[in-house]
């Protein structure tokens, strides 16, 4: 949602001059073609290191279940040949909110609490789910005694990039990882998206209020 992972993942990759490393391939339940041609038909995760960080980045999400299982575990197989102690994620929490957005934490093992505590990151409270690769990769991290934890931004449009929410997880995560990024463009892509915002609003028809009954959200 928000695009807020593969933008902080590449603004992340970019920032560090990451090097690619590796590929691994997911299969599709699908075959493409083009002008009558099949093409092939995958989804590929690319693997980056730099500054003794690895990073994964994969072209989209694995459809089924079954798919994103095998995935973590091909992702988890080749963090353990680099020795890889944790593993972070990062998503997106669609919520209505005012000023700046919020980064809230999940971990996989509680003893990882208070390292979100000392960044001024809240723990997560209540209950909820993280579907996908994001929350998967750390439930069977945990299975092979590996630390994981999600950084959660929030984000108030599911459907349009939220380079702000993403600047607000990175910000966190380099203090994690402990390295240096430079966020510039990405607050700036953010005012400029922002303002775009504000204009269609301003320019959109107003909303008829006489009008009862619920609204429907699917």
């Amino acid at each position: 949602m928000g695009m807020l992972a593969i933008i902080s993942a590449q603004h992340l990759r970019r920032q560090l001059e990451a090097e690619l490393i590796a590929e691994v391939y997911s299969p599709l339940n699908s075959v493409l073609f083009k002008d009558g041609v099949l093409q092939p038909s995958r989804i590929t995760n690319r693997f980056y290191v730099a500054d003794n960080v690895l990073i994964c980045i994969g072209d989209s999400q694995p459809l089924t279940a079954g798919e994103v299982y095998t995935l973590a575990d091909q992702i988890l197989n080749v963090g353990e040949e680099f020795d890889v102690k944790r593993v972070y994620t990062t998503a997106a929490s669609l919520s209505a909110f005012e000023g700046e957005p919020r980064v809230f934490g999940i971990v996989n093992k509680r003893e990882l609490a208070p390292s979100l505590d000392r960044l001024g990151v809240p723990v997560a409270e209540g209950e909820g789910s993280i579907t996908g690769l994001n929350g998967v990769l750390l439930g069977v991290a945990a299975e092979r005694g590996i630390e994981g934890l999600c950084l959660l931004g929030q984000i108030r449009f599911m459907d349009i990039p939220q380079p702000g929410s993403a600047s607000a997880v990175l910000r966190i995560l380099a203090r994690m990882l402990n390295v240096q990024i430079d966020l510039s463009d990405l607050d700036k892509e953010a005012s400029r998206i922002e303002e775009s915002i504000r204009g269609s609003l301003k320019r959109a028809p107003p909303r008829r209020t006489e009008e009862k009954g619920l609204d429907y959200i699917g």
